[in-house]
């Protein structure tokens, strides 16, 4: 099922113009815990104002809207993937670094033994 395939992977989060408040985009139609079919272009905060269209004036600049946040996600994730971080697996040394070792996976520390893991997968 999706839900555990995608159990890492960050959530695009849409804040509401109208109240402020940030919450994660389920999508343009989802069905909710009752099992109602519900939109997903309205702010979740019950008390907004305008919860049409998370606070924005038209579907337009709403649509605009998260089709920006939705760049900046892929850019944000991009960014982290393509720096290559990775970090010893051996708790006593735990090594963050971006180079790579010439002989394979190994630590980069002087006498540790333990392995190098990308910290973003793919």
């Amino acid at each position: 099922p999706d839900e555990e395939r995608f159990k890492d992977a960050e959530k695009l989060a849409l804040n509401c113009q109208a109240c402020g408040v940030t919450s994660d985009f389920a999508g343009v139609f989802y069905t909710t815990k009752e099992g109602v079919l519900t939109c997903g272009l309205r702010c979740t905060n019950e008390t907004c104002e305008r919860p049409v269209f998370w606070g924005q004036n038209s579907h337009f600049e709403c649509m605009a809207k998260i089709s920006n946040s939705m760049q900046q996600l892929i850019h944000r994730r991009m960014k982290e993937y393509y720096v290559n971080k990775t970090r010893c697996d051996d708790p006593a040394c735990g090594l963050v670094t971006c180079q790579c070792s010439v002989a394979g996976n190994i630590c980069l520390a002087r006498g540790c033994t333990g392995k190098m893991h990308s910290l973003v997968s793919e």
